[in-house]
This record gives C-alpha cells, sequence and structure tokens, in this order.
C-alpha cells in the first residue's frame, strides 16, 4: 500500500493555490471585459502578473511531487530575500 507523504500533500496544496490563482486572473479578466478597469493596459499587465504566478505554483507543485531539488528553493530565496534587505546602499 503506498503512503501518502508530506512531499504528496505540499505537492496538492501548491497545485491547489496554482488552481485558486487562475480563477482569480478569470475574475480579474471578466471583470476588465465588463468595464470595471480604470485602465486598461493595467489591468491586462495585472492579469499577466497573475497568470505568471499561477504557471509558477504549478512547476512547482510538480517539482515538489517530482522531488525536484530547485522545487524546494522557496526556503533559500526568502532567506536570501531577507539578507539582501539588511543591505545599505
Amino acid at each position: 500500500m503506498h503512503r501518502i507523504g508530506p512531499a504528496a500533500i505540499a505537492g496538492a496544496v501548491l497545485a491547489v493555490e496554482g488552481l485558486a490563482i487562475t480563477v482569480i486572473a478569470l475574475v480579474e479578466l471578466f471583470a476588465l471585459g465588463g468595464g470595471d478597469a480604470s485602465s486598461l493596459a493595467s489591468g491586462v499587465a495585472l492579469i499577466v502578473l497573475t497568470l505568471i504566478g499561477a504557471v509558477a505554483l504549478f512547476a512547482f507543485a510538480v517539482g515538489v511531487l517530482r522531488r525536484a531539488s530547485w522545487a524546494r528553493s522557496g526556503a533559500s530565496c526568502s532567506r536570501c530575500s531577507a539578507s539582501r534587505s539588511r543591505w545599505r546602499h
């Protein structure tokens, strides 16, 4: 019998998050089509960025399920951004 491990649960959570972000992008698209946006260019840019985030989440979900080393980079990226925020210009 195959056990569901933490990696499978994490991959499923990431996939659900990607799906939720995709739904948000669709809502944004319908709002843009309904004329609710004050700027068409800003609305399109927001939708594109939202879809890029959704694709990234789906990619991380697949990477986690395949146990790819690059899919575990979230913790190291957060450490890098925390150290960058302490840099002085």
